[in-house]
């Protein structure tokens, strides 16, 4: 495990990313922040030296993952891409609230809107991708059809490996 604080410590750009579909059967940005944090504990038995979950997410994750990829984003001022997502702190995952930061990493999460996501919008470089749980300008149906259809050349040991 990698130790994240004598990284940072030493001045080093400690990004959070999610592979590809190939290493990872799920690019979900909180579920990698949320292995960070449960992961820290092998690193110290001292918890006042394990990162917080929100330091993970603002500075670890945003900030320095892109950073690390070279563009102007993670922080909210006048130039910076507009990635931006909105979470409904009523959503049945983010309750009772405590800390909504760390619920929305740490705790349970669902996609589903009906089974209490907490994603309410999202903007990535300022167009909606997202508005009330739902995708904007996307044909799920069709989606569906293209990635089965992709499906048997996909998991062609002679195509993928």
């Amino acid at each position: 495990v990698m130790p994240v604080a004598r990284y940072r410590e030493a001045g080093v750009n400690v990004a959070i990313g999610c592979d590809g579909s190939c290493s990872s059967d799920g690019q979900d940005m909180l579920e990698a922040i949320k292995s960070a944090t449960i992961l820290a504990p092998i690193q110290t038995p001292d918890y006042r030296d394990w990162p917080r979950a929100s330091d993970l997410a603002l500075n670890v994750a945003a900030r320095n993952g892109y950073k690390g990829v070279g563009t102007n984003a993670g922080v909210i001022e006048v130039g910076a891409e507009a990635d931006v997502t909105l979470w409904d702190l009523t959503a049945m995952s983010m309750l009772p609230r405590t800390d909504p930061l760390s619920l929305l990493i740490q705790g349970s999460r669902t996609q589903s809107k009906a089974a209490g996501s907490a994603l309410n919008s999202a903007w990535v470089r300022g167009k909606r991708v997202i508005a009330f749980g739902e995708l904007v300008g996307v044909d799920l149906a069709k989606l569906r059809e293209i990635l089965i259809a992709a499906q048997p050349e996909y998991r062609d040991m002679s195509v993928t490996n």
